[in-house]
């Protein structure tokens, strides 16, 4: 059976009279609003936790203040749950589930090297050590990887996202199709059974009727006649 993500790479051709298109449609959608949604929702809220952090910790690198310590403790938290929610909402399409597992990888990195000497700082001389630690090569490089990871994440996300829509889209214009030449279909054949009935049934036995009523009127002489299906025919034999 077809995957949502597979559709594309598929000849629709070959599925009009399957129920795998039907099948087809209701994947896609269901892909789309319990994984890619979830998915660009995750990679939206993700750069505002780390916005939160940083500016958090710049701030707490100053002040050493408790609650800005626990800001950060709690923005964190925040962040890595998201994190583990987008890897387990990337986990039917490879690309963005190969982004987010880097992108999971290098915030742990960054956080742990980077963000939490400076929440684990105690006194004035730590936390200015601290600071240098973010302001290092190595503290940019580590934040400049979270950046990337972020941007590549986002861009297969959202890839995801185009990819999946032009799937269901071009399923419901096929099932129209399918489902618009299924009624064309349908309708000529009640016009043909129709036909059929008013050509073998109904007009004979309108003609018998009247052929019937002429005799009832004491025309004896007047011949009934023999048409329509075998059982009406042998009516009018009958009152020959």
């Amino acid at each position: 059976q077809k995957t949502a993500y597979e559709i594309p790479k598929r000849d629709w051709s070959s599925d009009v009279c399957s129920s795998d298109l039907v099948s087809s449609v209701t994947q896609a959608g269901r892909t789309l609003t319990q994984s890619v949604q979830p998915s660009v929702s995750l990679t939206n809220a993700i750069p505002r936790g780390l916005l939160d952090i940083e500016v958090t910790a710049a701030r707490l690198g100053l002040s050493g203040s408790a609650q800005d310590r626990d800001d950060v403790d709690a923005t964190n938290i925040e962040v890595r749950k998201d994190l583990d929610r987008l890897v387990t909402t990337t986990s039917s399409d490879d690309a963005s589930n190969t982004a987010a597992l880097s992108l999971q990888k290098s915030y742990i990195t960054w956080f742990d090297s980077t963000i939490a000497p400076v929440v684990a700082a105690e006194t004035l001389t730590a936390r200015r050590d601290a600071r240098q630690l973010q302001t290092s090569p190595a503290g940019i490089a580590n934040a400049q990887a979270v950046r990337d990871d972020l941007n590549t994440e986002t861009a297969s996300v959202l890839q995801w996202r185009s990819d999946i829509t032009d799937t269901t889209t071009q399923a419901f214009d096929v099932l129209t199709v399918v489902l618009a030449f299924a009624l064309v279909v349908l309708l000529a054949v009640v016009l043909l059974v129709r036909w059929g009935l008013r050509r073998w049934v109904t007009t004979p036995l309108l003609a018998l009727a009247e052929d019937l009523r002429t005799v009832t009127d004491d025309d004896l002489n007047h011949r009934v006649a023999e048409r329509g299906p075998a059982e009406i025919a042998q009516i009018g034999r009958a009152h020959v």
